[in-house]
């Protein structure tokens, strides 16, 4: 289907969990400066969600007084595109791949950060005006497939001169990972990053319907999901189904694991074009770019908790104590993340509300939110048997105690009682003395009788 595109929004995404302190990592990020220049590396931008519930739009914000905040978004200056030698906005970089080449501008390098020690470097990504849509879909895979190898070189073309000069974004997205402490990329092989998540947003020229519906679909399909042109789906998978959504009768919405996309097209009607090239616009680029990052951040948190919970059982092993309290930490962690990190609404308006609920769907969150009650007991029976097995050797250590205490005072009382028996005695009349002595003897043995099978029984029943 050919169609030129009148707007475009092209956000890839890169989740990762990291193992610096959220408080410390995000100050450092504020106040940090360049070596060679008096500007800052970055600086805080923080995402409107204004169509959003007010304690929604309040979660991603930086400032001294934002305590129901839970994450912070910082841009790369100038300043910081120079140190780690990314072109500007203005510089066009041309891509080439085989006999294709492309052009494209770097618009925006932004980290978002989370309490829970998720993040998400994101990358926007603008194309020269004048593209059709075969070749925006096109561009996006080759892009995706860039951002996966960080081998990879690029020409960096100057505005006047266009001199070509090499730059590396794989390169420069490691040194991002190692300055804050990268714990994971999730999917990463070989020091590649190969999640890598898109956020797609079109409006195309004037028609009254797109003439090959399927061709349309197919065309949001690829979209959503960064594949190549090439990339034949399913039939069934071209249908208006559950990853699918038209919110007008020109815009679509499709929802997949590996991204999101909205595709509309502009129509005779003067007015609906002016809220499509404007207000929806904006829209595209907050309220509902927001609205993900929010349910990406549920969903990788999710997976975290899950890596490090997998952990525990082995180091349960010859270190309990040590993994009795991160059993602690964690489900901890957990809690916190079900009260301030996951909810099921975010919005009074309809299609938004309708939006969340698909994207959550697609994303199982629901199933991870069970999953993770079931890790959350799982680890409370975990902590009770290790507090009954710390409980029973300091009831065995009291037991020890108290029988040898208590044996000690039965002999030296029983020992007394003898002699004393035995002074009073009638020569030649011990008998009664012999007596004591063998209820002592029994006592004792009574007693190492009842240690031992009280071991015994522990033993077999453990």
């Amino acid at each position: 289907m050919k169609a030129i595109v009148e707007r475009q929004i092209t956000k890839m995404m890169v989740p990762f969990a990291y193992n610096a302190s959220y408080r410390k990592l995000t100050k450092d990020l504020e106040e940090e400066v360049g070596r060679d220049t008096d500007g800052k590396i970055w600086r805080v931008k923080n995402i409107s969600g204004k169509r959003l519930f007010h304690h929604i739009d309040r979660l991603i914000q930086s400032g001294p007084s934002d305590n129901q905040s839970i994450g912070s978004r910082f841009v790369l200056t100038q300043d910081g595109c120079t140190k780690y030698d990314l072109p500007n906005k203005n510089q066009i970089i041309s891509f080439g791949h085989k006999d294709y080449e492309y052009e494209l501008y770097l618009c925006e390098v932004s980290l978002i950060l989370f309490e829970t020690q998720i993040g998400f470097l994101t990358i926007s990504i603008a194309y020269p005006k004048g593209q059709d849509l075969s070749d925006l879909i096109q561009n996006n895979y080759y892009v995706k497939q860039f951002l996966q190898s960080s081998e990879r070189f690029v020409r960096k073309l100057q505005k006047y001169d266009r001199y070509p000069v090499q730059c590396n974004l794989g390169r420069c997205m490691h040194k991002i990972f190692k300055q804050i402490q990268v714990a994971t990329l999730f999917e990463s092989r070989y020091g590649s990053t190969k999640n890598v998540l898109v956020y797609n947003a079109v409006a195309l020229e004037e028609m009254d319907q797109p003439s090959d519906h399927r061709e349309f679909m197919k065309s949001l399909y690829l979209l959503s999901r960064t594949y190549h042109e090439i990339h034949n789906p399913p039939r069934i998978e071209l249908n208006e189904d559950e990853e699918t959504m038209r919110i007008f009768q020109n815009s679509y919405w499709r929802v997949s694991v590996e991204g999101i996309a909205h595709v509309c097209h502009l129509t005779n009607n003067k007015d609906s074009n002016e809220f499509l090239l404007g207000e929806n616009q904006q829209n595209l680029k907050s309220n509902y770019f927001y609205m993900y990052v929010l349910t990406l951040h549920q969903f990788y948190s999710l997976q975290y908790f899950s890596i490090l919970a997998s952990h525990l059982p082995h180091q349960l092993d010859g270190q309990e104590k040590q993994a009795f309290v991160e059993v602690r930490e964690l489900k901890k962690r957990m809690v916190f993340f079900t009260l301030r990190c996951s909810f099921k609404q975010v919005s009074r308006i309809t299609h938004i509300a309708r939006l969340y609920e698909m994207v959550r769907r697609s994303y199982r969150i629901e199933e991870l939110m069970d999953e993770l009650h079931l890790e959350l007991d799982a680890m409370t029976t975990m902590l009770e048997m290790e507090e009954s097995k710390r409980r029973l050797k300091l009831e065995q250590m009291v037991l020890i105690f108290s029988f040898f205490y208590i044996m000690i005072s039965t002999i030296a009382d029983g020992w007394d009682i003898v002699k004393n028996t035995m002074a009073f005695q009638v020569m030649g009349n011990y008998w009664i003395a012999w007596i004591e002595v063998g209820l002592l003897l029994g006592v004792m043995a009574a007693g190492v009788w009842s240690i031992l099978s009280y071991y015994i029984r522990e033993k077999k029943r453990r």
